[in-house]
């Protein structure tokens, strides 16, 4: 009022005042001033209007708030939205816009399009979806591809609704989610079902399917080959068509217990009949696919043709039945030879010895009996080289009945010791040259201290060789074999010690007695023939051994051999115990 009295003007003629009520209570009003103007043109009086507005306040302070709250949970959403009025123009769009399309704020608020933002292939399909959401029409999801500032493509899932204000529709509000992992996604799942279907199809084993009602759905090129028919063909085929009448019980009792659930796969031999009539041998594994119910609808049948294997089993059945016959013959023949042989205790012996080595000799023979059919049997229709594999297989066969025979051999004879003063370090120097170490396996030879013994150094040889040998035999993937040696009172001790797998506790009480061995060849005489050996020359042998840390064998030989050595063991006083510590 002081302004209007010098002015003669009134500043603003809208005021929102807080004034306070005769209870104390503040109110909120609206006051709006005009001035009264007399005849002479002069104002003379203020008119002044007051309203409460104290209810609309609060309403547009909790509007307010409301906006602000789902515009904060808009923002933290991690999709796009947006809003666009009624033209396309983008009036609203979340922070995750921003980060996904690239876009700030003041490039949106320059009025962008939301079909500026789609890509040029999906544009049309997007403008005619646009004006059935503004005619207020049903509308679904759809898939568009967004182009980002830096022109990178960006595929998302949208969904739109209209905005209807006082039942007129101003604009559109959406969301899009972005589907860039899950085209990947789809990409990749895609791409391993071509190679899946590839490799199916590429298969050798014959691959099929077959619905609830036994049909086949599918079959693949090896499993059409097998039984002559093309894939159109199977379709109008179930299993019950193809397989031989004899051998149907069975695929019937397990196709049913496969369709209840009492078993989820099997496999089983039988017969086939082929588009041409001819029957086959096949072995078939079936296996059921569960529906949601967790019972099979779908079944995948893997085919193979066994026919060639059923033809070559009744052949080697019957050339075993031959060989078995031809072995059998010669095993009685050798122990008959044996039983006019036996003049002694030793002889006797070897006699009942007669049945475990014609065991040991089936396998050579056998692999002799074999080459040499083939050989027969085959004669100008094999190849040089099939030819070469047959003569090999029977040198090998006859070099190891040899090596098998020669062990018998050594362990029955009596034993006559040569003796000569001799080094130790050089005996088991020589023992390590005569060796073949495999590159993997390390030897740590300690034995450098000179001791001298009286021993007769070939059959002492033989013993630390096979020593060696079977401690590399124990490491065979890789390790360390250690050497070393220590004098006593009246012996020196030679010990080996290996980083092999140990020796089981069965084998343990049995390991010096003769055609005892864990090796695919031999007949076990190589720690029996070493025990022999150490003992005649007056010593010991020990064993002491752990599972997979390894296992230590110690040779102990007298300084000074003993004028008359204790009378050697014969073939019946096998060692029926070792010493272990």
């Amino acid at each position: 009022m002081k302004v209007f009295k010098e002015t003669g003007r009134i500043p603003s003629s809208y005021f929102e005042l807080e004034q306070p009520c005769k209870d104390g209570s503040i109110v909120l009003t609206e006051v709006n001033f005009s001035v009264l103007f007399g005849r002479d043109g002069k104002p003379y009086a203020i008119l002044g209007i007051s309203r409460d507005i104290t209810k609309r306040k609060k309403a547009e302070t909790k509007l307010r708030e409301s906006e602000e709250k789902h515009r904060n949970l808009a923002d933290s959403l991690p999709e796009i939205v947006f809003e666009t009025d009624i033209c396309g123009k983008l009036i609203y769009a979340n922070k995750s816009a921003y980060r996904i399309t690239g876009y700030t704020k003041a490039d949106f608020d320059k009025g962008i399009c939301v079909f500026d933002l789609i890509e040029e292939k999906d544009k049309k399909r997007a403008v005619e979806e646009f004006k059935k959401i503004i005619a207020n029409k049903p509308s679904t999801k759809k898939e568009y591809s967004f182009v980002k500032k830096d022109g990178t493509i960006c595929p998302t899932m949208t969904s739109t609704t209209p905005i209807i204000v006082e039942g007129k529709t101003v604009g559109v509000r959406g969301i899009a989610i972005d589907i860039t992992q899950h085209k990947k996604a789809e990409e990749a799942l895609k791409e391993r079902e071509n190679r899946l279907r590839a490799i199916v199809a590429n298969a050798q084993i014959g691959i099929a399917t077959s619905d609830a009602n036994n049909y086949f759905l599918s079959a693949n090129e090896a499993f059409c080959k097998i039984l002559g028919y093309t894939e159109e063909e199977l379709r109008k085929l179930t299993y019950k068509d193809i397989t031989f009448p004899g051998d149907l019980k069975e695929s019937y009792l397990k196709m049913d217990d496969l369709k209840n659930g009492r078993i989820s796969s099997f496999m089983i031999e039988k017969r086939y009949i082929r588009k041409d009539g001819t029957v086959i041998d096949g072995k078939i594994m079936v296996n059921g696919v569960p529906n949601e119910n967790g019972k099979p609808n779908l079944f995948v049948a893997e085919l193979e043709d066994t026919t060639e294997r059923k033809v070559l089993e009744r052949k080697v059945k019957e050339y075993s039945k031959h060989l078995e016959s031809i072995i059998e013959l010669k095993t009685a023949q050798l122990k008959n030879a044996n039983e006019r042989l036996v003049k002694s205790e030793r002889l006797a012996v070897i006699g009942e010895l007669a049945g475990m080595v014609g065991h040991d000799l089936r396998n050579p023979l056998a692999a002799i009996k074999n080459a040499a059919y083939y050989l027969k049997k085959k004669d100008h229709q094999i190849s040089e080289a099939q030819s070469q594999e047959m003569l090999e297989i029977l040198d090998r066969a006859i070099s190891h009945s040899d090596k098998i025979i020669n062990d018998l051999l050594d362990y029955s004879r009596e034993l006559h010791l040569s003796l000569a003063k001799c080094s130790v370090p050089t005996l088991v120097n020589s023992a390590i040259g005569m060796v073949k170490v495999p590159d993997q396996i390390k030897i740590v030879n300690h034995v450098c201290e000179e001791f001298w013994v009286s021993v007769d150094a070939e059959k002492i040889m033989r013993v630390l060789i096979n020593l060696i040998k079977n401690a590399i035999d124990a490491m065979s993937d890789k390790g360390k074999l250690e050497i070393t040696s220590c004098i006593s009172t009246d012996c020196v001790e030679i010990a080996f010690t290996d980083s092999g797998t140990g020796i089981p506790d069965d084998i343990l009480p049995k390991l010096f007695l003769p055609l005892l061995t864990t090796k695919a060849q031999g007949m076990g005489f190589g720690l029996a023939i070493c025990k022999r050996i150490v003992e005649v020359h007056g010593g010991t042998i020990k064993v002491k051994t752990e599972l997979n840390k390894g296992t230590t064998f110690t040779v102990s030989l007298p300084l000074r051999m003993k004028e008359k050595v204790e009378e050697e063991r014969t073939w019946l006083s096998w060692p029926d115990r070792i010493v272990t510590y």
